[in-house]
């Protein structure tokens, strides 16, 4: 018979760090986690050696606008658009953001969110080990522009 006491197990954080020495970002880049699960990946991460993790709610500073390398996404697919248009402002250009995805095709909500917030998408890494995780490296609409702009 079950004990009432013990607790359920706890379900495993996601691993996303494959996909992230992937993409070349390691623990010197500056992390913003959001979404459900959010503070358990960012102690995660902060046992691996990562020293720039933080958890996100949603973008409200100012200050902290374009100061991320990296934002791993967590959530139901309903969920990840309006937490992609909530958080991406804290991405820097040509960051990247995660997110672990049910099917290839629950993508589709964060790229909507991500246009909407002025950022297109340079590079998509889809990663199926464990479960479809999406990895897309952003930049900036208006930062594109200004750099085309000085270039010319």
């Amino acid at each position: 018979m079950d004990d009432p006491s013990c607790e359920a197990p706890q379900a495993p954080a996601f691993e996303c760090r494959p996909l992230l020495d992937l993409l070349g970002i390691g623990p010197g880049h500056a992390v913003a986690v959001a979404g459900p699960g959010s503070l358990d990946i960012m102690v995660d991460l902060c046992r691996a050696g990562w020293e720039r993790v933080e958890c996100a709610l949603q973008a409200t500073c100012g200050g902290a606008d374009e100061t991320s390398d990296l934002l791993i996404l967590t959530g139901p697919p309903e969920s990840l658009g309006r937490l992609t248009a909530l958080t991406a402002k804290l991405l820097k250009d040509g960051g990247v953001l995660v997110a672990k995805l049910d099917h290839a095709e629950d993508d589709v909500s964060i790229r909507a969110a991500l246009l909407a917030k002025g950022m297109s998408v340079l590079q998509t890494t889809l990663d199926t080990r464990g479960g479809p995780a999406v990895a897309h490296r952003v930049a900036r609409l208006g930062a594109r522009a200004g750099l085309l702009a000085r270039a010319a």
